[in-house]
């Protein structure tokens, strides 16, 4: 499943597809991913996989503390596009 374009920014996220691990451990979700930056990759399929459910929680805590990530040199920028305000 793809999470956003390619073209600029999107997270590409798999189940595992084993045969090192099974697609889920106990209630959780085992799977890889790959980001990917307008024409660069980072991520391989080929390595195994972690528990989704962890790095669903980290983002769900960064997501709450986007304010504080902001960076102040992009002052006058819109978080959805980037723009400037």
């Amino acid at each position: 499943m793809v999470f956003g374009d390619p073209a600029t920014f999107a997270i590409e996220a798999i189940t595992e597809p084993g045969p090192e691990f099974s697609a889920t451990f106990g209630q959780n979700i085992l799977g890889r991913f790959r980001f990917h930056f307008g024409e660069l990759v980072v991520g391989n399929f080929n390595e195994p996989g972690c528990v989704l459910r962890f790095v669903s929680l980290h983002l769900v805590v960064l997501c709450a503390s986007a304010a504080s990530l902001w960076h102040g040199s992009l002052a006058g920028k819109s978080a959805m596009t980037g723009s400037s305000s």
